[in-house]
Formats: C-alpha cells, sequence, structure tokens
C-alpha cells in the first residue's frame, strides 16, 4: 500500500535534498498516476455496475491500474538499491 510504501522508503534510508536518490522523484511522479489511475477504475466500475461501461472499459481501467502499480513497485525497487 502507498502508507507501507512510504514507511520503507524513509526508514530504509533517511534522505535529503541533497542526497535524495532521483528514483524518489519518479516514485512521487508516478504515484499520483497511480492514484490518478485508481480513481478511473472507481469511475469505470461505477458506470459498470449501471450498464453505461463495457466489460472490456472495466478490463482497460484495471489493466491502468495493473501498469501503475508494477511501475511503483519497480521504483520502489530503484530506489532501495540507490541506498
Amino acid at each position: 500500500s502507498y502508507i507501507l510504501s512510504v514507511d520503507r522508503l524513509m526508514y530504509d534510508a533517511p534522505y535529503t535534498a541533497a542526497n535524495e536518490p532521483q528514483a524518489i522523484s519518479t516514485w512521487r511522479d508516478d504515484m499520483f498516476t497511480e492514484q490518478t489511475a485508481l480513481r478511473d477504475w472507481v469511475q469505470v466500475a461505477v458506470s459498470w455496475q449501471i450498464s453505461s461501461a463495457t466489460d472490456q472499459d472495466l478490463a482497460a481501467a484495471a489493466n491502468k491500474v495493473d501498469a501503475a502499480l508494477a511501475t511503483t513497485r519497480a521504483d520502489i525497487e530503484a530506489v532501495l538499491a540507490a541506498s
């Protein structure tokens, strides 16, 4: 989860602006993308429940969430590798 990821990053390596790896900035940006994908999926899921979105719409939205999660997981590994 987002909170666990932040905790892991904060306790594994205390960074300052002077020594923060670029991967942390990338992770922050990608977390915004992840949050947006999740929000969009929720909106599509509600539309799907009332039959105004198709199964394909729901699957596409879920795929975006999955892709965003994979990206942020990779970002976390990059930060930890730089630690």
